[in-house]
Parts: C-alpha cells; structure tokens; sequence
C-alpha cells in the first residue's frame, strides 16, 4: 500500500468591505473612501487569487431602513469566484453613497450597534479554523 500525497487545499480569503455611511464621504474632490477600499479589495483579492487562495466576501451597509445589512459570499474556487465576489462588494459601495439618512439627520442604526452587528455575521462566517480576513474600513463607531 503506496499513500499519496496531496497538497493542502488553499487557504480561504475573506474580503470584507465595510460600506457604512461613514464610507460613502469623502472629502472635498477626493474619492469617496468606499470607493479606495473596493479598489484595494480588488488588487489584493486578484493577488491573492493568482497565489491559490479560494475567495469570499462580505459587505456590511446599511438599507434603505437605516438597518443594518449584510452580504456574504463563502469562499469558493470557481474560476468565476472573484468577479462575483467584487459584483457584490460593489453593489454595497453603491449602496453606501446612494445612501441618505432620515429626514431627521438621524441613522436608525447607531455605530457601535452597526459594528455589533457587522461582528456577530462576521464570526458566524469564520466558525471555520484557519481563514484569513482583510477588511477594509474606516472604522468610525468603533469604541
């Protein structure tokens, strides 16, 4: 009886984009920071990509209710994986800018409670050992 080798499946990437409304102001001419962290997402998930890994994502942001909101992809391999990844993560950036607060100025969301909520999702995802994370936020509300 001869055994095998066979390699390690690649680890899984999780590229996480928060698309809060914080994200979706910048200021004077330059670009939105929503915007900056999708483009770095992008670079980094098609390097990572080229180097094996197998690609998720997650977008948190928040609807047209002020509530919070939650996208996710797990990682797969598909060869199609990452541009499906970066269509969702997109979808929320757009999300994050053509976002408007209530009439009253006010969120129906509060930061931390976003950041509690962004969390809960982000650990149910990761129950898995040995995933690697990369998120991409300016992190207001977290205290």
């Amino acid at each position: 009886h001869v055994r095998e080798y066979t390699t390690e499946m690649a680890w899984p990437l999780w590229l996480v984009l928060d698309a809060s409304p914080s994200m979706a102001c910048g200021p004077g001419h330059r670009p939105l920071p929503v915007a900056e962290a999708f483009e770095l997402l992008a670079m980094l998930g098609t390097q990572a990509q080229c180097q094996g890994y197998r690609i998720g994502g997650m977008a948190f942001s928040v609807d047209a209710d002020g509530r919070l909101a939650t996208w996710a992809l797990p990682p797969g391999a598909h060869p199609h994986q990452l541009r499906r990844v970066l269509e969702g993560l997109q979808r929320a950036a757009l999300a994050s800018v053509l976002w408007k607060p209530l009439p009253d100025g006010t969120h129906a969301v509060s930061p931390a409670t976003f950041w509690l909520g962004a969390t809960r999702a982000l650990e149910s995802a990761l129950a898995a050992s040995r995933q690697s994370v990369l998120l991409a936020s300016d992190g207001l509300g977290l205290e």
